[in-house]
């Protein structure tokens, strides 16, 4: 005789189903997702914007545009790996971020400095019209040093998501190498 169990038998989730990898792939593709349309709209306004040259003979309208296209193929790729589960990719992904992380805290400190060393020269200078210009100059930085920052920090965000959808994946697909 063959003895059946009535006992359900426990089956793992698959990537798909899990539901922590779920969460930090939903956020992670949401995040993407929302950069991905805003560096294209960015793209677009770059290309079809006037390229003023500001009292230059040279223009930046390029050097935007194909920052903007990096852009796109960056987040896209993020996008991308996330949507195929891909853990090196994942990886790679994290690991581009922080060497911008990296890049983007250098040019806090300088963008600072730069902006600390405005306003000191402006008070030292008594033409109110001069003092003015600086002042309105120097926020101008200020301004440029928060949307930085804030950048700064939502790269941070990504970068943590990046690392803990690639350590989910790791492991369930260890926890199922397991089990066979």
């Amino acid at each position: 005789m063959v003895a059946s169990s009535t006992l359900p038998v426990s089956k793992p989730f698959s990537l798909t189903e899990d539901p922590e990898i779920k969460r930090a792939r939903k956020i992670l593709g949401i995040i993407l997702g929302v950069l991905i349309v805003l560096t294209v709209l960015s793209t677009i306004g770059s290309i079809a914007g006037n390229g003023v040259a500001n009292n230059s003979e040279y223009s930046s309208r390029g050097v935007e545009i194909g920052q903007s296209l990096i852009s796109v193929v960056f987040f896209s790729f993020g996008y991308f790996v996330v949507h195929r589960y891909s853990k090196i990719g994942l990886l790679v992904f994290a690991w581009l971020n922080i060497i911008g992380l990296v890049i983007d805290g250098i040019l806090v400190v300088l963008l600072f400095v730069a902006g600390l060393t405005s306003v000191t020269n402006g008070s030292s200078v008594n033409n109110s019209q001069t003092n003015g210009m600086l002042v309105g100059g120097s926020t101008a930085f200020f301004v440029e040093i928060v949307i930085i920052i804030a950048a700064f920090i939502l790269q941070i965000v990504i970068v943590k998501f990046a690392f803990k959808l690639a350590r989910l994946i790791e492991a369930k697909k260890s926890s199922f190498r397991q089990q066979i």
